[in-house]
């Protein structure tokens, strides 16, 4: 099985470090994060391996979860992992391939797996290599956040912005975050999520007064689960962090009026996960 050239992706993740523009486009109110909070990439899981070092990487889904595929050494075993909640994988099972030769994972799809099988080898695995995360937010004095040592495989899943290495310690999952600033209403989220589930099939969604419904779930000092309105009326939630920064803000301002803020973080799927909550403007009254 054909290995992966971990020198390219040592530069691979040097250069996420930096690009998170694209992020802006998401809705038509986000827009680039600072300096500060461009390109975020920390470690967010780790599971130990017993069963040797691992060789490559397969990741596949099924049924709404997502799984790791470890092949290791030997040549004769694989490891199932879950990591539908990256920051708590879970080892489902080892499983010894059948035949006698040399055995490799080429492909999987869900819990089926391709694989290939030749002639025992007895030729020495590739060296252990390197990783590094770069920062390199102070180009002129670039700093090593985090290293790996005696790396044995990597690889991505880019639709979740996961990247996972394994060395002698097991396999770590990063995170590549790409944040963004997004701006608009704050609103009670129970309260607006309401008023949107109210509605039938003479009132469609686009005839909504959305400024009414701003204004009705204006956030209050007992809102504990808030929302940013988006163009067409579309909240995004906060998540727990946000909810706290949000409920310390409304908790400091007169009561009755309408929050303009700007929420700095990620978006994963409708909810936004805050780095930093700031208050743009306030207007009107209820």
């Amino acid at each position: 099985m054909r290995r992966l050239n971990f020198s390219l992706f040592g530069m691979i993740l040097l250069g996420l470090i930096g690009g998170a523009a694209g992020a802006s486009a998401q809705t038509n109110q986000a827009t680039p994060a600072p300096q500060d909070l461009q390109g975020q990439m920390e470690v967010v899981g780790h599971i130990s391996i017993p069963a040797g070092p691992v060789t490559s990487f397969v990741v596949t889904q099924h049924n709404g979860r997502n799984y790791l595929y470890a092949s290791h050494e030997s040549g004769k075993d694989i490891t199932l992992i879950d990591i539908t909640n990256a920051a708590q994988p879970l080892v489902l099972s080892d499983v010894s391939y059948a035949g006698g030769g040399s055995t490799s994972l080429f492909a999987a799809s869900g819990t089926a797996a391709l694989t290939t099988e030749g002639p025992s080898s007895s030729s020495a695995s590739p060296a252990p290599q390197t990783v590094r995360i770069m920062d390199l937010s102070d180009p002129q004095h670039p700093a090593v956040a985090r290293e790996f040592t005696g790396v044995t495989a990597i690889t991505r899943d880019g639709q979740r912005g996961l990247i996972f290495v394994a060395n002698g310690e097991g396999i770590w999952i990063l995170h590549q975050g790409f944040p963004a600033v997004w701006t608009g209403p704050l609103v009670d989220a129970k309260c607006y999520g309401s008023l949107e589930n109210n509605t039938g099939p003479d009132s469609p969604y686009v005839d909504r007064d959305f400024n009414g419904m701003i204004r009705y779930c204006s956030p209050k000092v007992k809102t504990t689960s808030f929302a940013v309105v988006q163009s067409g009326g579309i909240p995004l939630r906060l998540d727990e962090r946000g909810n706290v920064q949000a409920a310390g803000l409304v908790s400091n301002t007169t009561k009755n009026r309408t929050l303009i803020v700007s929420v700095m973080g990620e978006k994963v799927r409708e909810t936004l996960k805050v780095t930093k909550l700031l208050l743009v403007e306030t207007s009107g009254t209820n």
